[in-house]
């Protein structure tokens, strides 16, 4: 996989588990630095604020809880490819 060209193999980067987790969280601070923007933004309302952390809210939990990965381009793209079949 990755760094195996160059001699230095990385365990982890096989366990499908790990490498899923890891997509998620790549997501996850995509998501978190989009909110943040828009938190930072000028002349935004405190509603506007609140709902900009209510949809971030439920994007985490729905990936989370129901698994919906629709919101998750990373992990949508790695189901896709087939990466996590490689076990």
């Amino acid at each position: 996989m990755l760094m195996k060209g160059k001699g230095k193999a990385i365990a982890q980067l096989n366990d499908s588990k790990w490498t899923c987790e890891f997509v998620f969280v790549a997501d996850v601070t995509t998501h978190f630095n989009e909110l943040k923007t828009l938190l930072q933004t000028k002349g935004r309302l405190i509603s506007s604020m609140i709902n900009s952390f209510k949809a971030f809210d439920i994007k985490v939990c729905l990936g989370i809880s129901v698994k919906k990965v629709v919101h998750f381009p990373t992990v949508l793209n790695w189901y896709r490819l087939g990466v996590h079949a490689e076990e």
